[in-house]
């Protein structure tokens, strides 16, 4: 297969835009030791789905240690860098399939691709291979996946309930949830938000709508800059948490016509709808933190009103004097607008993953054919590897 890519030409960018995260990753550093060492991935084809950054291909760096001989790399919409894409297509044994303006209908093309032959592994980032791979039932079968987000999660869970292989969801990890889904993506979508704007938080009105280990981490940050900060959730324990941690607490229908910006990070689909649409502020900024921009129901938005570009981060939607901006076509913006979660935190939250990819490749994997955890001794491998490097 060849790679599908925006500008092969920036292979050298990409390659020099990696060595500063090369150099902050030692997690990623000590596991490509062991990996060259022990060669837990040989001979191993594996499909990845996931963001296209310098972050990532260190890690398929490390992969590339551990013995992978091919590696078939699909972007996630909204946040391919080019240069990256580049560097890692020009790798022996890598495919890339990414372009930096790709849609979800080309992404399931290139899924579609990707699995048309034998993958040992699947790593995941949203569900959509897994998924992809029990609707066609292939006659080949893989050895195990791992899915890195909850958006993934649910996907996954209803629609398969009888796995034929060993499904590991990293967001099950209490070091992903607490470092990752906290602190990391707490920290990135702020950055996001300020980078596609340039507005002061500081007295804003901000809406978070779920409060999982990601919207608490949003939320504080957003304390911490001085914004306001509202939650809204399903489940009350969530919300008497929030409220005691010092958030505003009341209805959706209350907080929507009060909040200057709004975010979406629940993993579920059409939270926000057309019924929210219409009590919203004038000048309201939405945005999105889930993994689906479908957290969002655009159609119903364009539906109400045209959009019209305002610059490459920002469009509006104006009908009945009352204009809405979205930010990134409500990608996820901490990446869609900015470099994703820091360095330290993926270099962890990746070294979950090869760990786990190396314990679904091994002889005779302990491993049932089910949705499951992180198992814990890789969890306290990692903890103890944290202690020493952070």
């Amino acid at each position: 297969m060849e790679s599908i890519i925006d500008a092969p030409h920036l292979a050298t960018l990409g390659a020099e835009r990696c060595l500063w995260f090369r150099m902050k990753m030692p997690f990623l550093r000590v596991i490509k030791t062991k990996f060259l060492r022990d060669k837990p991935l040989d001979n191993c084809t594996i499909a990845i789905c996931m963001h296209i950054e310098p972050k990532t291909a260190v890690w398929i760096d490390t992969l590339l240690s551990g013995g992978a001989k091919a590696i078939v790399l699909i972007g996630c919409v909204g946040s391919t860098q080019p240069p990256t894409a580049a560097f890692l297509a020009s790798l022996r044994g890598v495919t890339v399939f990414g372009k930096e303006n790709d849609d979800y209908k080309a992404q399931q093309k290139y899924i579609e691709q990707a699995l048309t032959t034998k993958k040992d592994l699947l790593l995941d980032n949203g569900g959509s291979m897994i998924i992809n791979l029990h609707r066609r039932k292939h006659k080949w079968k893989t050895r195990g996946a791992t899915e890195e987000t909850r958006s993934g999660k649910f996907h996954i869970e209803s629609e398969i309930k009888s796995p034929r292989f060993p499904i590991v969801v990293l967001d099950d990890s209490p070091l992903k949830q607490t470092l990752e889904n906290n602190l990391g993506v707490g920290q990135s979508v702020v950055d996001g938000i300020m980078r596609a704007t340039s507005l002061l938080l500081g007295g804003k009105k901000v809406l978070v709508i779920g409060y999982g280990w990601c919207g608490r981490g949003i939320a504080s940050r957003l304390r911490g800059m001085g914004a306001i900060t509202m939650i809204h959730d399903l489940d009350p324990v969530k919300l008497l948490q929030a409220k005691l941690e010092g958030n505003l607490v009341d209805s959706c229908d209350a907080m929507l016509g009060m909040a200057d910006i709004i975010i979406t990070v629940t993993g579920r689909k059409n939270v926000i709808t057309k019924d929210h649409f219409v009590k919203m502020k004038n000048g309201v900024v939405l945005c999105n933190a889930g993994h689906f921009s479908n957290e969002i129901n655009l159609n119903a938005l364009a539906r109400m009103a045209k959009p019209q570009k305002i610059n490459g981060n920002i469009e509006s939607y104006s009908y009945r004097r009352k204009t809405i901006f979205l930010l990134k076509k409500a990608n996820l913006i901490n990446l869609a607008a900015a470099d994703g979660n820091p360095i330290e935190i993926m270099d962890m939250g990746l070294g979950l993953q090869a760990l786990c990819a190396a314990a679904l490749a091994a002889t005779g994997c302990p491993l049932k054919a089910e949705i499951q955890p992180v198992p814990q001794e890789i969890n306290r491998t990692l903890a103890e590897l944290c202690l020493q490097l952070f």
